[in-house]
């Protein structure tokens, strides 16, 4: 689940220097932003210091690596219409980083919702996560087999003689 509003996040700055490949190459003054790149690279994540990524915020980060690098299924996204006096102290750098997010977003095939208020925020949340869970975990379907009322669902019954046991 994703939410996704007017502030970009936490983020290097465009025109940054590269980072190194390892930690110990990093100076003692390197911000916890740096670190955690690097951290993340030698942790198995090295995508993170491809291209553009180490100016991408941590965000979009996350999202990048959910949505359309690991394409897991079930990404839910859900993004604010903010009032204007909300996004006063946010660069246009930013603004333009947040609207191409968002319209990466909405042009995929993921779940995306547009909420104004918690309540509205809560409500589709709410919904999406009840229709999963049901999708992931439907209600078991009786199958009589004739030993004495024992039930078994449909998911047991398709597989049950393809263990190998």
């Amino acid at each position: 689940m994703s939410l996704l509003g007017d502030r970009y996040g936490q983020h290097r700055p465009s025109g940054s220097a590269p980072l190194p490949d390892r930690l110990d190459q990093l100076g003692e003054d390197s911000s916890w932003l740096d670190r955690s790149f690097v951290v993340a690279a030698q942790s198995g994540h090295s995508w993170v210091l491809d291209g553009d990524h180490p100016t991408k915020s941590v965000t979009e980060l996350e999202v990048i690596k959910a949505a359309f690098i690991d394409f897991l299924p079930h990404c839910y996204f859900y993004i604010r219409g903010a009032p204007e006096d909300l996004t006063s102290n946010v660069t246009d750098e930013e603004k333009e980083a947040t609207e191409a997010l968002k319209n990466r977003v909405e042009n995929s095939s993921y779940v995306v919702h547009h909420f104004r208020t918690p309540e509205e925020l809560g409500k589709l949340v709410l919904e999406d996560w009840k229709s999963l869970v049901n999708q992931l975990f439907p209600e078991p379907q009786t199958f009589s087999d004739g030993s004495k009322g024992k039930q078994k669902t449909s998911w047991f019954m398709q597989f049950k003689d393809a263990s190998p046991m």
